[in-house]
């Protein structure tokens, strides 16, 4: 590994089209939750989250029970050779909206929740219909189970490789995130090692943990611009919107491929997103 960032791999030829796909449809949302909820939330089980006149048919219902609701208040069915979207409870269609973009150079838009929109990925490829049974059988097992697959898919396809990052601690933010977006994707998809230059600690786990959460809390520091808080009470983010720096975007996809290798790599990132903001990057009504 050499000291400018950049992963070191051995080779190795996957065929990722499945494993994308039961990520997006099945086992993405629920890591995703799962990984970023290591800080203590403040308990307001007894708090409606809106007064009840304000709530309508929501009354009485919590901050925490009003959001497992609506993380898997919609889901893909495929009949025959036709994806739908399913939703429950049941909704007016027209008044939600499901993030689309038709190529990395244009900028994300919201359009119109339609029924084409079911057999596509947030960045518009078809979702072939023969995935539809083998998914909704992934979908159908407990979390645990879910991880489990993916964890036994990944060891039998990559072996026992690695992807080795030498780092500066002084410059761990930038050396890793030019590391993230440079990165081949079957690197990405490799347990990781990481060295920091002038440490003499071997890396049995610790180190990798420690660069996680020193990258993720530099990654929400209101300082960068990239992240702001919408709930205070559980300290969830969400894109700033106020962003402009020209480098937020690249930054914004290594945040992405970083939430990503946090799966492979069994670690629990020490920050949340809020829902929406997890419901349009996997391209989930909203």
């Amino acid at each position: 590994m050499a000291g400018d960032g950049n992963f070191l791999s051995n080779e190795a030829n996957v065929p990722l089209g499945f494993v994308v796909a039961f990520f997006v449809l099945g086992l993405l949302p629920f890591c995703c939750m799962r990984l970023v909820c290591s800080k203590p939330r403040v308990d307001d089980d007894d708090d409606p989250l809106l007064p009840n006149e304000e709530v309508g048919q929501l009354a009485g219902l919590t901050r925490d029970k009003l959001e497992d609701t609506y993380r898997s208040q919609w889901t893909r069915r495929c009949h025959g050779s036709t994806w739908t979207w399913q939703c429950f409870p049941l909704a007016d269609p027209c008044e939600y909206m499901v993030l689309s973009a038709a190529s990395e150079g244009d900028v994300p838009y919201l359009v119109e929740l339609a029924a084409a929109t079911a057999g596509q990925t947030v960045l518009g490829h078809a979702l072939p219909s023969w995935w539809s049974r083998p998914l909704s059988e992934l979908q159908a097992l407990p979390f645990s189970l879910k991880y489990a697959w993916l964890l036994s898919y990944l060891a039998v396809e990559y072996h026992a490789a690695h992807a080795k990052l030498t780092l500066t601690r002084a410059t761990i933010f930038d050396q890793s995130m030019h590391a993230l977006n440079t990165a081949h994707v079957d690197q990405l998809c490799l347990l990781t090692i990481i060295s920091l230059v002038g440490e003499s600690a071997v890396d049995a786990g610790g180190v990798t943990r420690e660069w996680y959460t020193l990258l993720t809390m530099a990654i929400v520091d209101e300082s960068r611009g990239l992240f702001v808080v919408t709930n205070h009470p559980d300290q969830s983010f969400f894109v700033n919107p106020k962003s402009n720096d020209p480098t937020h975007l690249d930054q914004y996809q290594a945040v992405g491929r970083l939430l990503g290798k946090a799966i492979i790599d069994e670690q629990v990132l020490p920050f949340h997103f809020c829902v929406p903001l997890f419901k349009m990057l996997l391209g989930y009504p909203i």
